[in-house]
């Protein structure tokens, strides 16, 4: 358990750094599914606040929790007294915050996409993954660096990349595993929760693809395999990226990656604990609710949080097998 009394938050200036140990409220987000985790704490300010702040560091002891770039600040005055909030991303924010530039490369692998994409924010080297290729692929506009990258690796086959606490962006075929967590209100030892979410959106999954082909017709598909056992029918029309334009394997696969990703919204629990775990995207999660009991949940998000009812934690699950 992460103890508030060990929290120290680090604002850096240009020239000055500020140390905050007794935020009035904070929240800190991280996930699987994004490079940017975000901060956003509020704090008691009674002293002249002049400087530009551009970093914002979170310490429990002398673990790091957070490191990023300030995206904004807000300085108020009300009855309660003078009030500083800091909202700041982690670094990786940079690659969702930059846009690409639309190309169409041939003969493209994976080293040149991360040294177009990656390389010029910090990040030159991807932990996991080999060295893919493709003979066309295309970059639109609108894709941001990191879309850019992501959407080359998810195509290719490779698994979803991810940031982890350090930085590194890793690239594996499977997800990462964690711990184990046993949640649940009927079992003395497990951990407690304070509050229970399920929610099954039947309108997420894709029953179905029509594909179409080099000669502009809709000539082949693929089907969800799971869309007759959950009564679903819900069509889609497909056209493949240049990256799969050559046959119809290609489409095939794109396809099956777009009806996997429909998949993952369809069952969303999300679970809030007392206190701050330390929990972490990655790790599984055995719920039992009272009625039911599901196993090997995927942390697809960790949302940190001191609120009115004080430190919370809440996990977003989902299910692994679409992950």
């Amino acid at each position: 358990m992460i103890d508030p009394a060990n929290l120290r938050f680090i604002a850096y200036g240009a020239k000055d750094t500020f140390t905050f140990d007794h935020p009035v409220e904070f929240e800190l987000v991280k996930s699987y599914d994004s490079p940017a985790q975000s901060l956003e704490a509020v704090f008691p300010c009674e002293q002249a606040m002049n400087t530009e702040l551009m970093r914002l560091l979170l310490f429990h002891g002398e673990q790091r929790l957070f490191y990023g770039l300030v995206d904004e600040t807000c300085l108020s005055h009300t009855d309660e007294g003078r009030r500083l909030k800091i909202a700041a991303r982690s670094v990786g924010a940079l690659l969702l915050d930059n846009e690409a530039v639309p190309k169409l490369y041939t003969n493209v692998y994976l080293r040149e996409i991360i040294s177009d994409h990656l390389s010029p924010y910090g990040f030159p080297t991807v932990i996991g993954v080999d060295n893919p290729f493709f003979s066309r692929y295309q970059i639109v506009k609108g894709t941001s660096e990191w879309e850019a990258f992501s959407n080359f690796c998810r195509s290719a086959a490779r698994g979803t990349a991810y940031l982890n606490d350090e930085g590194d962006v890793i690239c594996t075929v499977n997800p990462p595993r964690g711990k184990t967590w046993n949640i649940s209100n009927r079992q003395e030892d497990a951990t407690h929760y304070a509050s229970l979410r399920v929610l099954n959106n039947r309108y997420a999954p894709v029953s179905k693809f029509l594909i179409r082909d080099n000669d502009g017709a809709y000539s082949y598909s693929y089907t969800n395999p799971e869309a007759s056992t959950f009564n679903i029918q819900r069509i889609r029309c497909l056209i493949p990226g240049p990256e799969y334009s050559e046959g119809t394997e290609g489409g095939w696969l794109d396809g099956r990656l777009r009806v996997r990703r429909s998949m993952l919204g369809k069952l969303v629990i999300t679970v809030t604990c007392p206190g701050l775990l330390e929990a972490a995207f990655g790790d599984r999660v055995d719920l039992d609710d009272g009625y039911t009991t599901r196993s090997g949940l995927f942390v697809q998000q960790v949302r940190h949080r001191l609120g009115e009812g004080g430190y919370t934690t809440t996990l977003t699950l989902l299910d692994i097998n679409y992950v």
